[in-house]
């Protein structure tokens, strides 16, 4: 079997932007990217929301997902790579007690630089959403409350998830990356960094790296890194060695609804908030979303429900109709009556990588294994610049330098010199 100096297991977003950057960093490496399914961005990067926003509060993760959307722009506006982006912004609705919760939090990404601007409950009535529920007696004993405020964030919206991912593998392509597709990595391979030739190696005494990667296609050799970049399937590649990492599975779900009808179809292409006509991607009481997809003339209805559901990987997940019906639907109908009577056409199921610690990205380094994840639902926006990280890792060097031209230390995301706010605003 062919060596290689560096091995990337998983061919999502996260983990062609890390090959992408470490072929820039590394042009002489030759470099092997796995992936079980058959092309690339097939597992979770295809079941995304596929929708970017700077808002967070830790600064962070606005480094990371401003960076990265920058790159996107760049290659959209300036090289004429269409990845489909349209700033439509996000908007969420909220309580007038849950927006004065949010004051600190606003003041602080406000001196980020994060702009945004309130709606008030008048000015959604008037696009089609219904504020005031509190006399109604099923949103009553539901606990649902009034909408007082929408909070518009302008720079933010939605971008085709699979266009990046084309870039991405024809780039690598065209730089001599192999791939494997169809090919699932069983299990790690470790050996001793100066071996013995004793049977049974590696001993717990011994200096152990990690080397390569056990497949269904045989085995292959890394002279320098391997590359977790696996997502929600990380844990069963990295239990198995004893590497530890605070990243859990959690199943989303997205239903398909078509806006037919003329109060969808209204609701969908409204001029008050943005250039492209278009409604925000919009967040209700309880965390429901409504994401708009123009190109098909429809809805995205999604929620990641927390408290209640497991922490469980699924190999093949699949959307259920009942957590649509009685988890979505009651709560939808109240604050958009326009979807009343009508049902999803399509729906698919996929995972988040939830680093359960502090909600902001995990890139750690351990016996020549280099784990890149745990973007907790937002891989997509901060692909490029985990990327890059990912990269100044395998080189050794201190800093990574984001597109824009910021610096972050590349320790600042690992697990031993950690240095991050807790994330607050996880959709």
């Amino acid at each position: 079997m062919k060596d290689y100096d560096c091995i990337v297991v998983g061919a999502g977003i996260v983990g062609l932007a890390t090959a992408y950057h470490i072929r820039r960093e590394a042009p002489e490496d030759k470099i092997l990217i796995i992936d079980k399914f058959e092309g690339p961005g097939f597992g979770d990067t295809s079941k995304s929301a596929a929708a970017f926003r700077e808002f967070f509060y830790s600064k962070m993760n606005v480094l990371l997902a401003r960076s990265t959307i920058g790159f996107y722009q760049d290659l959209q506006k300036k090289q004429g790579v269409d990845l489909g982006i349209k700033q439509i912004g996000y908007l969420f609705l909220m309580s007038n007690s849950r927006f004065e919760s949010l004051a600190p939090i606003l003041k602080k990404i406000s001196s980020e630089g994060i702009e945004y601007k309130v709606y008030s409950s008048e000015d959604l009535e008037e696009v089609g959403f219904r504020t005031h529920i509190s006399t109604d007696e099923e949103a009553e004993l539901m606990g649902l409350e009034n909408v007082d405020i929408g909070l518009f964030v302008p720079r933010a919206g939605i971008l085709k998830a699979e266009n990046i991912v084309k870039f991405y593998e024809l780039e690598l392509k065209r730089a001599g990356v192999d791939f494997m597709y169809r090919t699932k990595v069983t299990s790690l391979i470790l050996e001793p960094r100066k071996p013995m030739g004793i049977p049974e190696e590696p001993f717990p005494w011994q200096d152990i790296r990690v080397s390569g990667v056990k497949t269904n296609r045989g085995e292959f050799r890394a002279k320098k890194k391997v590359i977790v970049a696996t997502g929600a399937w990380s844990e069963s590649l990295l239990n198995p060695i004893g590497i530890g990492i605070p990243i859990r599975p959690k199943k989303r779900q997205i239903f398909v609804i078509k806006a037919e009808c003329g109060d969808l179809s209204k609701l969908l292409r409204i001029s008050k908030f943005n250039e492209e006509k278009i409604l925000p991607f919009t967040i209700l009481p309880r965390g429901i979303y409504l994401r708009p997809e123009p190109d098909e003339n429809a809805f995205w209805i999604g929620y990641a429900d927390k408290i209640g559901r497991a922490y469980l990987l699924e190999e093949n997940p699949q959307p259920e109709e009942e957590f649509y019906t009685y988890g979505i639907y009651p709560v939808l109908t109240k604050y958009v009556p326009q979807f009343i009577d009508v049902r999803p056409i399509n729906a698919w199921a996929g995972h988040y990588d939830v680093n359960v610690i502090d909600g902001v990205p995990l890139i750690h380094e351990e016996a020549d294994l280099i784990f890149v994840g745990g973007s907790s639902g937002s891989g997509v926006m901060k692909a490029d610049a985990l990327g890059r990280i990912a990269a100044a890792t395998y080189v050794g060097k201190e800093y990574a330098e984001l597109y824009g031209g910021i610096k972050v230390k590349t320790k600042d995301l690992s697990l031993t010199e950690r240095k991050v706010e807790p994330e607050k605003l996880i959709i």
